[in-house]
């Protein structure tokens, strides 16, 4: 929900994923022309507006508070069901949970 307003396209997430989750991960650094930076004016943008796929800049600031506010949803749903959904949601959390903890 947090992300959706800049992530608006599937490839910005498959970019994401690609680029900073598994260049961080196996590679200790971004790929191609990706970025994190501060003072951007958008949390997400083009690295190159002629090829999507060459990157993304990523705003550190305005990224965390999303990744922070999303998360403190996620635990306010899963700590005081509403929906049906979050019912689910808390479920599948215990369960996770009860794997972790072995």
């Amino acid at each position: 929900k947090h992300f959706s307003t800049d992530f608006d396209t599937d490839g910005k997430g498959k970019i994401f994923y690609s680029h900073f989750r598994c260049g961080s991960l196996h590679q200790a650094q971004t790929k191609k022309q990706s970025l994190v930076r501060y003072g951007e004016p958008r949390m997400v943008q083009l690295a190159d507006p002629a090829d999507a796929e060459n990157g993304l800049i990523i705003d550190r600031d305005r990224f965390h508070a999303a990744l922070v506010a999303e998360i403190d949803e996620y635990a306010s749903r899963i700590k005081a069901p509403k929906t049906r959904d979050d019912t689910t949601l808390r479920a599948n959390f215990v369960k996770k949970m009860k794997i972790v903890a072995k």
